[in-house]
């Protein structure tokens, strides 16, 4: 006899049908929050193990809930009746119930192998795409070197182009820059200073003196000027009287010359004032009885009357330069004087650029010039290992005065 589904037999079954819908719903919720999870994360093999241990860890569950039911239960599943004690009747299992608990009974197993299989392919899957990555980066990287080189050879060719270009363009226009002061200077040589610009140097007359020496220098790869440097050389003029220092002679090493009267007409004045720097050179020439001091003096003298001369022109500025005494062979003494060792020596510079640090360059280019039949740079303090020195107001003789001064009989 059939007993309603209102019985406890069908009560326990339904119970455990509840539970394990409930595991089932759990297990699909963790599913879905575990495919929400490989989304987010790019499929990654972490993933994919939270996933499988989550699975079995539901389906254990599931099968713990199932266990811990009496086995009366699964055999009325199995055979669809009952029968009571004491022969009593039997009990008939609905078909849906069976259907259900054994459809589920066979789910239990499948799922999580149907999982594994899921996973395990999937995992397959990501080493295989990662293999893949892997190789299409080292084909990327490769074919990035490859394209890097050709681009480095293109642009090392493009750049000895553009250096030629740059070389045939410096040198034409250096070129274009000696030919332009061909025309304006004569005996016009050029040399490489130590910092790599090119000297030009040549010869004209000026306001001053009938033969002054030109120096333009210029940048080796503009040929843009820098500085102009003219040495004035009053050759036939004026000379240093022998061991003076305040003094002056004419050629014939007799005649007295007023050198300030010279300077102070509107001619040579306009030539001085149109420098930057105008130096006066301290020197003396090779003695027997030689005075340390006297090239100091001589240099001091000039650099106090150019001072005097230009202190109303303020962007003018008079230095003296002590060069020292004459190295060479030729020599003068008291009975056999020679004046055209001794030259008054006045230097101009024009800063075309006034950054150039021009103390180093008229020291340089000093020793470079013949004047008078002399070499600058036989002079003492303008060979290689030392330095002239430079004087500057007020340490030169400030108590100088413009005035005819006449040696004493």
């Amino acid at each position: 006899m059939g007993i309603g589904e209102d019985s406890p037999a069908s009560d326990l079954v339904d119970r455990a049908s509840s539970k394990f819908s409930k595991s089932l719903s759990t297990f699909t919720g963790r599913l879905e929050i575990g495919t929400l999870f490989q989304n987010v994360l790019g499929e990654t093999r972490t993933v994919h193990y939270v996933i499988l241990g989550a699975a079995a860890l539901t389906a254990l569950g599931t099968l713990g809930a199932i266990l811990s039911l009496s086995p009366t239960v699964w055999a009325m599943a199995w055979k669809g009746s009952a029968s009571f004690s004491s022969d009593a009747g039997t009990f008939a299992v609905p078909w849906q119930t069976r259907l259900g608990i054994l459809a589920l009974a066979f789910l239990i197993p499948a799922i999580p192998t149907f999982l594994v299989y899921q996973v395990t392919k999937l995992d397959s899957s990501f080493r295989i795409a990662e293999r893949a990555a892997i190789e299409r980066q080292v084909l990327l990287a490769t074919t990035e070197k490859r394209l890097q080189k050709g681009i480095d050879r293109i642009l090392a060719s493009a750049r000895q182009r553009f250096s030629a270009i740059d070389r045939a363009y410096e040198i034409a226009a250096l070129s274009f820059k000696v030919s332009e002061l061909s025309r304006e200077l004569t005996e016009v040589r050029s040399l490489t200073t130590s910092t790599g610009d090119i000297a030009i140097i040549g010869s004209r007359q000026t306001k001053l003196t009938e033969n002054s020496t030109e120096i333009h220098i210029v940048d080796q790869k503009t040929a843009i000027e820098k500085l102009i440097v003219i040495i004035h050389l009053f050759d036939g003029v004026a000379y240093w009287e022998f061991q003076s220092s305040t003094l002056f002679v004419g050629p014939d090493n007799v005649s007295d010359v007023s050198l300030w009267r010279l300077l102070s007409t509107p001619e040579a004045r306009a030539e001085l004032e149109r420098f930057d720097v105008v130096i006066g050179i301290g020197l003396q020439s090779k003695t027997t009885q030689l005075d340390q001091n006297l090239s100091q003096q001589r240099a001091g003298f000039l650099c106090s009357g150019l001072h005097g001369l230009l202190e109303s022109n303020a962007e003018t500025q008079a230095l003296g330069l002590d060069v020292g005494a004459y190295q060479g062979a030729l020599s003068e003494t008291e009975n056999r004087q020679d004046p055209t060792q001794r030259p008054v020596i006045l230097v101009g510079v024009d800063l075309i650029d006034p950054n150039v640090e021009y103390s180093k360059f008229v020291q340089e280019l000093l020793s470079s010039v013949r004047v008078s039949g002399l070499d600058l740079g036989l002079f003492e303090n303008l060979s290689a290992d030392k330095y002239p020195l430079w004087i500057p107001p007020p340490n030169c003789d400030t108590e100088f005065s413009f005035m005819n001064r006449q040696r004493e009989n």
